[in-house]
């Protein structure tokens, strides 16, 4: 009874969905499973267990508040308590569901909240018995003191990763993507070995151009990692044509989540993740746009949220090119600040190397505090004093679509460029390509006949994202140029290129 008079008072304090971006608004559809996301980051702490439907998360049978056993055992005490009230719980709702799939109705009080929660998932009365026979009974744990934390660190690095959005003509609220990755905990690191602010897998952060080895791993620098977050989710947009579609496939893929789309005809991701017969996602990837939307909702709110709550002051670092293999020692004498300021600086860099067992590669670009050396240019992070300017719509630079057989050298000179020009002007610390990938490109060669055409008619088989490939312009530019509503395009419409 605790626990269903827990979620009445939660649910009664329940505001608009406004996540403050006219880019990435609430759909109709998604709303009672972006709520369920917004109650876990703000309403629901680490002693909260929400038991709901693993398919429809917005349907919440009840709420298990653990808050004062916690005062008064153990941590293996409670936590064999927790684990113990969760499964009689279990055992209590599916006796409940098999009832009501017998066709009875509900008496009790808590009755009547399963059965207005399972009122939220489409079907019949098969749906009872599927889920207790599919195992779609969960429990989530509220995680508002580690929102309230996030919050905090992510003063440190927001106007730098806004300004590098911002520079690449994307919208700035991706920007709070890392809320749903990793907290902006540049130290996460995810069961399957995702790590860093944007969680990039190994595999996925050598072909963005990252090192990753036991003595530096560039997924754990906010600098460059942020840069290859910002190239991902562009070529996924540019792919996919949506921007939801692009964030899903952060999760899952962009293949993976192109192959779905095209298994079952539907291209509306609302509709996708609400689907009463398909399930084409895990329920990672599934709730992983919600998330992101939860977490622009709770972010653009938190002053009334999260009042006591203050972000860090942003984190300012210089930069300066390591000649030779050095020491940390040495380079802590060297610039006169300490070990451990530096290692609050270089987070790329492996214990190994604090642990002085092998020095800093030579060409390593060292950061350093601001606020403790000078005479080194400042490298990270917008002034404080900078306004960050939205967009609603990714900017087309010139830009190169790496094909098969090309290599670094061949790009440059086709387009009047020296390599190192190229890898700069790419943040590329390696010269590897990959199929597929966009490279930024200056010189007499840039522009290419595609980007000069004025009008594009639609053929069958165009999508909006397939006619912004071809043109080296993003889908949000199309259709903001050609005053459309929606990402359809027909065949015979007359489209402007700019």
């Amino acid at each position: 009874m605790r626990a269903f008079l827990l979620l009445l008072l939660f649910s009664t304090t329940s505001f608009a969905l406004e996540t403050g971006s006219r880019v990435f608004s609430v759909p109709e559809k998604l709303k009672g499973r972006v709520q369920f996301w917004v109650d876990i980051y703000s309403k629901f702490g680490e002693r909260h267990r929400v038991v709901h439907h693993r398919m429809y998360p917005q349907a919440v049978f009840t709420v298990l508040d653990f808050y004062q056993e916690s005062r008064r055992m153990g941590p293996r005490e409670l936590e064999n308590h927790i684990a113990a009230t969760e499964s009689s719980m279990k055992t209590t709702i599916e006796g409940i569901l098999r009832r009501f799939a017998r066709g009875e109705r509900p008496i009790s009080v808590f009755e009547k909240q399963v059965f207005s929660a399972m009122e939220k998932v489409p079907g019949g009365s098969e749906k009872y018995l599927r889920a207790i026979d599919e195992d779609l009974i969960r429990t989530q744990t509220g995680i508002r003191e580690k929102f309230a934390e996030a919050i905090h660190r992510s003063g440190r690095y927001l106007l730098f990763i806004e300004k590098v959005f911002v520079a690449e003509g994307m919208p700035v609220e991706l920007s709070k993507l890392p809320f749903v990755e990793s907290g902006f905990e540049y130290r996460a690191v995810s069961s399957a070995g995702a790590a860093g602010l944007w969680q990039f897998m190994p595999r996925t952060g050598r072909e963005f151009g990252m090192r990753i080895d036991s003595v530096i791993d560039e997924r754990r620098d906010p600098i460059i990692a942020t840069r290859a977050a910002a190239r991902y989710l562009k070529g996924a947009y540019n792919r996919l044509g949506d921007w939801g579609l692009a964030l899903t496939s952060y999760n899952h893929g962009v293949a993976g989540v192109a192959k779905k789309i095209n298994e079952i005809g539907i291209r509306d991701l609302a509709t996708i993740i609400e689907h009463p017969v398909h399930r084409p996602f895990g329920f990672a990837s599934n709730n992983f746009y919600p998330c992101f939307l939860a977490a622009l909702i709770v972010t653009h709110n938190k002053s009334a949220l999260f009042p006591d709550v203050r972000a860090a002051p942003p984190l300012i670092l210089r930069e300066d090119r390591v000649p030779k293999a050095t020491g940390v020692f040495a380079l802590s004498k060297k610039y006169g600040i300490s070990v451990d300021s530096l290692k609050e600086a270089n987070y790329a860099l492996s214990s190994r190397v604090w642990e002085g067992r092998v020095p800093v590669p030579a060409g390593y670009n060292l950061r350093l505090p601001a606020s403790e050396v000078s005479g080194v240019s400042i490298i990270a992070a917008a002034e404080p004093t900078q306004k960050i300017v939205p967009t609603v719509s990714v900017v087309s630079e010139s830009v190169y679509t790496v094909k098969a057989g090309d290599t670094l050298s061949g790009i440059a000179r086709r387009y009047g460029m020296s390599v190192s020009a190229l890898k700069s002007l790419n943040s590329k610390s390696t010269s590897t390509l990959r199929v597929g990938e966009q490279l930024k490109v200056k010189g007499k060669g840039a522009v290419s006949k595609a980007v000069k055409a004025k009008v594009h008619i639609v053929k069958k088989g165009d999508t909006l994202g397939k006619i912004a490939a071809k043109y080296n312009v993003s889908p949000a530019t199309l259709k903001q140029e050609n005053n459309l509503k929606s990402d359809i395009v027909r065949v015979g419409e007359k489209l402007n290129i700019p």
